[in-house]
C-alpha cells in the first residue's frame, strides 16, 4: 500500500468535510496513520492557547505542522500535504479529524487491506494520547 493518506477534517457532526489534504507519508495503514495523527494532535495541545478548537483550526495547524516536521517551508512547491476535492472514496488510507466541542475525535477508516494487528497498534497509539477514536469501514457515511 503507498505511503500517502488522506486526512479529512470535520466540524462536529457534519457529514461534509470543510477541508480534505493528502499527505504524501506516513500513512501506509491504520497505525502508520494513528501515529502521525497522535503526534500532530499532542502538538495541538501543547500549543493551544484556548480551550477551542474548530477544524478550520486543525487544517491550518496541520499543514504548518507536517511542513515544519518535513523541514519544508510552507511556501515550497514540496510541501508533504496537498488539498484534494471531497471524493466518497480515496485510494489511500482515510482519517476522519472531527473537532466537537473544542476537542479532537479521530475515525480511521478501514480498507481490505487494514489487518488486525494494524488495528490494535493504532488502538494502542491512540490511546496514550487519550483520543477519542473509531474505527470505521467505507461504507459507513464521514
Amino acid at each position: 500500500m503507498s505511503e500517502k493518506m488522506i486526512i479529512e477534517f470535520y466540524e462536529s457532526m457534519e457529514h461534509s468535510p470543510i477541508a480534505v489534504v493528502l499527505v504524501h507519508h506516513c500513512g501506509e495503514d491504520p497505525a502508520a496513520a494513528a501515529l502521525t495523527v497522535a503526534g500532530f494532535v499532542a502538538s495541538v495541545k501543547d500549543a493551544k492557547k484556548s480551550d477551542w478548537i474548530d477544524a478550520g483550526d486543525l487544517v491550518s495547524r496541520f499543514v504548518l505542522w507536517e511542513a515544519d516536521l518535513s523541514g519544508t517551508s510552507i511556501s515550497s512547491p514540496h510541501i508533504g500535504t496537498s488539498f484534494l476535492p471531497y471524493a466518497s472514496q480515496y485510494p489511500y488510507q482515510l482519517v476522519r479529524l472531527r473537532a466537537t466541542n473544542g476537542a479532537v475525535g479521530v475515525e480511521i477508516v478501514l480498507d481490505e487491506y487494514s489487518t488486525e494487528a494494524e488495528l490494535e497498534e493504532a488502538t494502542t497509539i491512540l490511546a496514550a494520547v487519550r483520543l477519542p477514536t473509531a474505527f470505521v469501514s467505507y461504507t459507513q457515511p464521514g
